[in-house]
């Protein structure tokens, strides 16, 4: 949505959005990493699991990396299969579609 907004709020014209698109681009992917990164660890807070983590025989670090890997694939995933479109949408030349 940030992405979509951006021309409205500053300038349409091409020629702009190409300058900026990458900047945009990240910037909206990280605002919406923050969003629901919050969210990651505090329902297992809330209700008790993640005390019981820590005291399970399995390694903490394979649960966290199960879980960020999880988060990962239900936000990173959808923002990396998104952004070519937001690219195009911000007029990106095509040799800045990689980065």
């Amino acid at each position: 949505m940030v992405a979509s907004l951006f021309p409205l709020g500053v300038s349409p014209e091409p020629t702009f959005l190409a300058e900026v698109a990458p900047g945009v681009i990240w910037v909206a992917a990280l605002l919406a990493t923050l969003l629901s990164l919050d969210g990651l660890f505090r329902s297992d807070f809330e209700d008790g699991t993640l005390e019981q983590t820590l005291l399970s025989p399995q390694p903490l670090f394979m649960v966290v990396l199960a879980k960020v890997f999880a988060h990962w694939m239900m936000t990173g995933l959808a923002l990396t299969l998104l952004s070519p479109l937001l690219a195009v949408m911000l007029f990106l030349p095509a040799e800045g579609m990689w980065g």
